[in-house]
């Protein structure tokens, strides 16, 4: 039993194909990975005077979940994610949710649905690269740049170029946020979908 297409939904100019893969979780694991960065410094002497600086030192942790899940036909899927938190353990029901834009073979997990808590957690990232605009990580950063430029033209009086970069900026990052919005919206009405058809067997 491969995923099933539940729905094409449309993002913009996009075709995007929901997949779903339902199943019993057979295993579940959760660890922490922890990563520091920063420290060191440098400097200079030169006949008793200088100076040195430290670079400060910053941690970031990640949470990584692991999870098994066995269809009913016997078909099992391992999914890895980073940053989702999801609480799952063994025996539950999980409705795994995939996008795969129109004409491609595959796609990522943007949703997992649990069917016993009735919990929907979603993948940041594979949401963001499914509905995004190409690009969308470099056109967010040009938005705020955009943004702040238009910011302190207003400050310094340039009225007409602070609003247009101003608005720019802000109006460019709404626009993908309210992408991200529909989509997400799509894939939430299709919850009760997921809890009816693809839910365990009822005695």
């Amino acid at each position: 039993m491969s995923a099933s297409l539940i729905r094409t939904v449309h993002v913009g100019s996009k075709a995007i194909e929901i997949h779903t893969f339902s199943g019993e979780v057979l295993e579940s694991q959760k660890w922490t990975t922890t990563q520091i960065s920063g420290g060191g410094g440098g400097g200079y002497s030169h006949n008793g005077t200088g100076f040195s600086s430290s670079a400060p030192v910053t941690s970031r942790t990640t949470t990584h979940d692991q999870i098994f899940v066995r269809a009913p036909s016997g078909e099992e899927r391992a999914l890895e994610l980073s940053d989702v938190h999801l609480a799952v353990r063994k025996g539950q029901w999980l409705t795994l949710v995939l996008a795969i834009k129109a004409g491609k073979q595959q796609g990522p997990y943007v949703a997992v649905y649990n069917h016993n808590t009735g919990a929907l957690d979603w993948v940041a990232k594979a949401v963001n690269d499914s509905c995004g605009p190409m690009l969308y990580n470099l056109l967010i950063v040009i938005g705020v740049f955009a943004g702040v430029g238009g910011t302190f033209a207003l400050l310094g009086g340039e009225f007409l170029s602070g609003l247009f970069f101003g608005g720019l900026g802000i109006g460019g990052i709404l626009w993908i946020v309210r992408r991200r919005k529909a989509f997400k919206a799509e894939i939430s009405g299709l919850a009760a979908q997921f809890k009816a058809q693809h839910g365990p067997a009822q005695a």
